[in-house]
């Protein structure tokens, strides 16, 4: 009888200790030491991944190489450090209006109505170097569509293709690669050109006759281009449009090639794309 006396006593002792640390607040000590020990745990974890580098300014040529190396690393953003899903389609409807005040697109006072355009964060895994590009369409309230590839960074186009809408003759391409050189802020460093003479003449006879009379108008002193224009406009045939290679090059001494295409067909298609 005794002995469950001391039992009873000495549980119910236990029982007066416990309730007074829970009521001295033994749990709230337990929790800041669970809190204080999840809080360290994580700062480690978020101290391994961030690392920070200082990232070394582009030019836009070496932005150009960046994108088109195969060893890049593409990561899709939300947005861009300086456009977003908001502001991307009136920045791009700016740039649109300048090469239009260029000459190298038709001047019209379209604006730009709907994009589908995404940020891409690019990297370079053999190095230190990065850049934020914008890629994608813009539609614009006259009914032409532009795929464009845009500089976050400094806003400037950095390739384009327009299917329709483009009127442009094979003797404005010299000009138009200067002015897109001009435009990217390099200096032209070669401009190569080469006609597109596809489905002019389709007579084999004819097409020879055609170049015999080019190479007699060349003789007299009159530049190729010059000549093809005027044979064609005897013959009453359509501007064929033209093909230019255009090398670029920078302060940095970067050069990079880019391929102007001027279709007259089906509309009118311009395409300036970096190789």
């Amino acid at each position: 009888m005794e002995k469950r006396s001391v039992k009873a006593y000495a549980a119910a002792g236990t029982v007066l200790v416990l309730a007074a640390l829970f009521s001295f607040g033994f749990p709230g000590l337990l929790f800041r030491w669970q809190d204080e020990r999840l809080e360290g745990q994580l700062g480690q974890e978020k101290a391994a991944k961030v690392v920070i580098t200082e990232q070394p300014e582009l030019t836009i040529l070496e932005k150009v190489h960046l994108a088109g190396r195969e060893s890049s690393y593409f990561m899709m953003l939300v947005k861009g450090r300086n456009y977003s899903q908001e502001t991307i389609a009136e920045k791009a409807g700016q740039e649109l209006a300048e090469l239009g005040e260029r000459g190298i697109l038709n001047k019209t006072e379209e604006k730009v109505e709907a994009h589908n355009m995404s940020a891409y964060f690019i990297m370079d895994v053999e190095g230190e170097n990065s850049v934020i590009l914008w890629q994608g369409q813009v539609y614009t309230d006259n009914g032409r569509e532009f795929e464009l590839v845009l500089d976050d960074e400094t806003g400037k186009i950095l390739s384009l293709n327009c299917y329709d809408g483009m009127e442009l003759k094979s003797d404005e391409a010299e000009n138009i690669a200067y002015s897109w050189g001009e435009y990217l802020g390099c200096h032209v460093a070669s401009v190569s050109e080469e006609e597109i003479t596809e489905n002019i003449v389709s007579d084999g006879k004819e097409e020879k006759k055609f170049e015999n009379e080019v190479q007699m108008q060349m003789e007299g002193g009159i530049p190729e281009t010059e000549a093809r224009a005027r044979v064609r406009e005897e013959w009453g045939l359509p501007d064929p449009g033209f093909s230019v290679r255009a090398c670029y090059g920078d302060e940095n001494g970067s050069e990079a090639v880019y391929q102007i295409e001027f279709i007259p067909s089906f509309g009118g298609s311009l395409s300036i794309m970096a190789e």
